[in-house]
């Protein structure tokens, strides 16, 4: 089988997102996502289906026999963003059904969203390590504005010294995040997201039109290329700001007798 015949077939694998009140919930509370997908289609298949459709890395496929009221509606598994992969489990059924555009944004708030590693309880001290995914951080060369932070002794009020042998070290290069955004009106581009060892967000680094660039805390479903402006002027987005008094609210009146 060709190259091309092949990824014909990864793309008929998946027919569809199985919608119930079930698996609308387990979406919403427990992000799972439950689709349809031929009945003569291997775990492997599934797999590649996946990692082509939504590029993500698929850890683990797990099918589960139903039984009962959904026993001529073939197998059903659930997935969910565990760790560094997505595992995940598929719904088997002759049945195709279209595509809604809820289901479809459900997906797409469930690949946008940052994933965390749980790590493997091998020690004590691993056992409830989780961490963000650094995989969409760019492994690049910082770049300015960056500060430099010395570590000195630990002292009191009055100054004196209480610990001497602590203090000194390497000096470290501390990024400056712009948190007032006050390049009102100004567009902007998002150059890259970088991960900051001092602090547990992200970084995106903005290069606005006239040069200058800056770091900002990386919004949600921020990425490279993203459009970034700050004003009363800009489109609605996540990485956009405003001020607060130009958010439209509604004051409702409740009287009660």
């Amino acid at each position: 089988m060709t190259r091309a015949a092949h990824e014909e077939r990864l793309m008929t694998v998946i027919l569809g997102p199985h919608i119930s009140e079930k698996s609308t919930a387990a979406a919403e509370q427990s992000q799972q996502v439950v689709f349809k997908v031929r009945r003569d289609a291997t775990k492997g298949e599934i797999r590649k289906a996946v990692e082509l459709l939504f590029e993500v890395e698929v850890g683990n496929v797990t099918v589960i026999n139903m039984s009962g009221k959904t026993k001529g509606q073939g197998r059903i598994a659930v997935g969910s963003p565990t760790g560094k992969r997505l595992t995940l489990g598929w719904r088997r059924d002759t049945t195709s059904i279209s595509w809604a555009s809820s289901s479809v944004a459900a997906v797409e708030r469930q690949v946008s969203k940052v994933a965390v590693q749980k790590a493997k309880p091998t020690s004590a001290g691993r056992r409830f390590v989780v961490r963000a995914v650094r995989k969409i951080c760019t492994r690049v060369i910082r770049m300015r504005p960056v500060g430099v932070e010395v570590q000195y002794g630990w002292t009191q009020q009055q100054g004196t010294n209480h610990n001497p042998p602590s203090g000194g070290g390497h000096k470290r290069h501390y990024r400056l995040v712009d948190f007032k955004r006050e390049r009102t009106g100004l567009p902007g581009r998002v150059e890259r997201i970088e991960y900051d060892p001092n602090r547990s967000a992200f970084l995106a680094l903005v290069l606005y039109s006239d040069g200058e660039r800056r770091y900002i805390l990386a919004p949600r479903r921020c990425k490279a290329g993203d459009p970034i402006q700050s004003g009363s002027d800009a489109p609605i987005s996540p990485v956009m700001r405003y001020r607060s008094r130009v958010f439209p609210w509604v004051h409702s009146c409740i009287a009660s007798k």
